[in-house]
Order: C-alpha cells, then sequence, then structure tokens
C-alpha cells in the first residue's frame, strides 16, 4: 500500500513537473513579444542638432506591471542625456534609476495599476554625440513582471547609432574639347563607414567647382564621372574621395573624350568607324529618334576635331584612362 502512494505520489510531482516546464516554455515562446531598440538605426550629427531620441518599444505584451531593463553602449561614441517613461506604463514606482556611463538600467513598477497588454514604448532614451563612430544599443536584460508578479522574458531586439559630421563637398569634372563641362553624371557610391550614399549630382555651365553634392556625411566614397562621347571614370577604376573637413573639395578631373561608341569605355576602331560614317553630318541631318553619337565634342557638328580627338586618346579605355588622377 505505501509503495503504490509512494507511485502515484511520485507520478503526481512527475505531472506537476512537466505542468511547470510547459508553461515556462509558453512564456517564453510567447510569438511577437519582444522589446526592440527604435529606430532600429539611427543618426546622430555631431555637427547639427547632435541629439537623437531611441525608444524601447514593446510588442504584444501582456498583462504588464513592471520591469527590470539594462541598456549598454559605446560611451565614448555617445552618452545617454536624460531617459523618461514611455507612456505604455503608468503611475510608475522606481527602485533604480541607475545611468553610468555606457551602462543604463532603470527598475521599476506600477502602483495601484491594472497591467497593461498591446505595443508601445516602454523608456525614452535621449543620446548626444561624443565622437564619430558606430555604437551598438545593446539590451542586455529584459525582465518584465506581470500583475501577479511572474517574469516574462521578451525577445530582445538590439539597434544602432551612428554618429558623424556632415559638410559640403564639391569640385569640377571638365570635358576635353569643351568650354562649358556641363551635364556631367558624378555620383559617389555607399560610404565606407557609415553606409551613407549613394549620392549623385549634375555639374553645371560654371568655370570652377561645376560639381557640388550639398550636405555629404564625413567618410570615405567610390566615385564616378559619366557623360556620353567620353571614357567614364568608373567604380571599377578605385578613385575615392574622402570628406573629413569642412567645404570638402576634390581635385579638377577631365574626362577624356573620343568613346563616340560609349558604352563600351574604350576608345578603338568603333569609335573611329562611327566618327568616319557620320561624316560632317549636323545635328540638323538627324531623324526623329535618331542621335549624332559621333559628335564626341558636342558642337553640333562630325567633323575633323572628333576624328583628332578619338584618334588621340587611341587605344584608351576607362580602366587606365585616370591613373594619374587624385582625388
Amino acid at each position: 500500500m505505501n509503495a503504490r502512494l509512494k507511485h502515484f505520489s511520485s507520478g503526481v510531482i512527475l505531472l506537476l513537473v512537466i505542468a511547470l516546464l510547459a508553461s515556462v516554455v509558453f512564456v517564453y515562446a510567447q510569438a511577437g513579444f519582444s522589446l526592440a531598440v527604435q529606430p532600429a538605426e539611427s543618426d546622430l550629427v555631431l555637427n547639427g542638432d547632435n541629439t537623437t531620441v531611441l525608444d524601447l518599444y514593446l510588442s504584444d505584451a501582456e498583462d504588464i506591471n513592471g520591469f527590470d531593463i539594462i541598456v549598454t553602449y559605446d560611451s565614448s561614441i555617445a552618452n545617454l542625456s536624460t531617459f523618461a517613461e514611455g507612456g505604455f506604463l503608468q503611475n510608475l514606482f522606481c527602485l533604480i534609476q541607475s545611468n553610468a556611463p555606457g551602462e543604463f538600467r532603470y527598475v521599476c513598477t506600477q502602483i495601484n495599476s491594472p497591467g497593461v497588454s498591446g505595443n508601445g514604448s516602454l523608456v525614452r532614451m535621449t543620446f548626444v554625440g561624443l565622437s564619430a563612430g558606430t555604437s551598438p544599443i545593446t539590451i542586455e536584460k529584459a525582465e518584465l513582471t506581470k500583475k501577479d508578479s511572474s517574469k516574462v522574458y521578451p525577445t530582445k531586439i538590439d539597434g544602432s547609432l551612428k554618429v558623424f559630421n556632415q559638410f559640403l563637398l564639391s569640385g569640377l569634372v571638365a570635358l576635353q574639347g569643351q568650354i562649358a563641362g556641363s551635364g556631367i553624371t558624378v555620383s559617389l557610391g555607399s560610404g565606407t563607414l557609415f553606409e551613407k550614399g549613394p549620392y549623385s549630382t549634375i555639374s553645371l555651365s560654371l568655370i570652377n567647382g561645376n560639381v557640388n553634392f550639398g550636405i555629404v556625411v564625413c567618410d570615405t566614397y567610390s566615385i564616378m564621372a559619366g557623360h556620353p562621347g567620353y571614357l567614364a571614370l568608373t567604380e571599377t577604376s578605385g578613385k575615392t574621395v574622402t570628406v573629413s573637413s569642412e567645404n570638402a573639395t576634390f581635385n579638377p578631373l577631365r574626362l577624356l573624350a573620343g568613346n563616340a561608341v560609349w558604352t563600351d569605355n574604350v576608345i578603338d576602331d568603333l569609335d573611329l568607324d562611327l566618327i568616319r560614317g557620320n561624316y560632317l553630318r549636323t545635328t540638323a541631318d538627324l531623324g526623329e529618334g535618331e542621335t549624332l553619337d559621333a559628335d564626341v565634342n558636342f558642337d553640333g557638328v562630325v567633323d575633323v576635331r572628333d576624328l583628332a580627338l578619338a584618334a588621340g586618346n587611341y587605344g584608351l579605355s576607362s580602366a587606365d584612362a585616370y591613373l594619374d588622377w587624385v582625388p
């Protein structure tokens, strides 16, 4: 009899343990229940407002009454200047409000208020920049309590904060055989550090500084330039521009003419043949939809000047035409 009772008790205990484990697994596996840094990627401009606000945003919560949160970041790049309740919970009594450089801990619970379900900001954090760089914003701890004092743990979704300066960038790109130098597409790729961009602009008819990108994030970028009839400066040329100071400029660049078949970025027999085949044609001779690609200097007529430009640059390609140019 005692053996049967003992066996029965062991079975009951085993069932209770299984039930308890099942309930714990259910809490952890709650679909969509998360605490996320929002925005996930945030920018902070040192020579601008130099502040940005990040939320710890709770999603698909059920009956939440309190929290114990720890957030870390790189204190050499940014500083958490102020923090405040996000509004998801009300009537908070806070046991810990620790804001040390690089680590923020906030422990609070509601007083005489019902548990809250749904979505909303738990905490709002205001950061100021200290130096250029990227800081992870990491939720090290996210322990939430329900109204019945049970603990639940949302999925933690970290973020990042990019801190940088931004300045004006301009320069000069000329066209061989032309005075105006307008209509050139000049582009920057994405920055190597902060991944901002790409940027693009069209050159104007100015003698000096005909290219103006406006405000650009301080970083290093690949630079490209292209115009029909000219050898393009392509990304494979490996030329880069670094923006690191106010009113940054790149060195003057002259695109070489004669690339009549301008989509192949090499000056060869195809270009010479196109110029010869259209010799002395003008824009007035064109039919609807036709172009005068053989007019490589864009003066409205295919003549000896176009032939001279192509012959003078014969054999050049985009790969070697700008080897000596240093941005």
